[in-house]
Formats: C-alpha cells, structure tokens, sequence
C-alpha cells in the first residue's frame, strides 16, 4: 500500500511540474499579444468616450477616399510617436 502511495506522489509531482511549464510556456506566448489588447482597448475606450467626433472622422474618411485616409493615418502615427499628439491633448 505505501509502495503505491509513493509511486502516485511521484506521478502527482512529474504532473505538476509538466503543468507548470506549460502555463509557463502560454503565459509567454501571449504576452506579445496582452500589449496588442492593451492598444485595442485603448482605441476602443477613447472611440466610445468620443463616439459622435469618431463618427464624424470615419464619416470624413469615407469621403475623401481610402488612399488618403491610409496617409492621413500613417502622418497622424508618425505624429503620435514622436509625442506630438499628446502635447497636443495636454495642451488643451
């Protein structure tokens, strides 16, 4: 009887140790992705706060074209990065 209850604390170990490097594995493979939700949310939080001004930017998008909507997003990422958007926020 104790051989068997040795033998299933071992077993119970080897389990527990291989369950453990697996959450550890996962927890790794979505960390690049947490910041992409992070950022997802951020955008989603701030279009909710300010939906009618969004509407009014995806409505001015729409009208000038998708060629320029796509520069238009790129300078205003370039802008953002460089902190100029910010200040701009901050600013007022």
């Amino acid at each position: 009887m104790i051989a068997m209850s040795r033998g299933l604390q071992d077993r119970r170990r080897a389990l527990v140790i291989r369950s453990s490097l697996q959450r550890l594995r996962i927890s790794v493979q979505l960390v690049p992705g947490v910041s992409r939700l992070a950022a997802v949310d951020r955008v989603v939080t701030t279009l909710r706060a300010h939906s009618v001004a969004a509407g009014v930017v995806v409505t001015g998008l729409a009208l000038i074209g998708p060629r320029w909507a796509t520069r238009i997003a790129s300078v205003y990422s370039l802008l953002d990065a460089a902190g100029y958007v910010s200040e701009i926020a901050s600013a007022r």
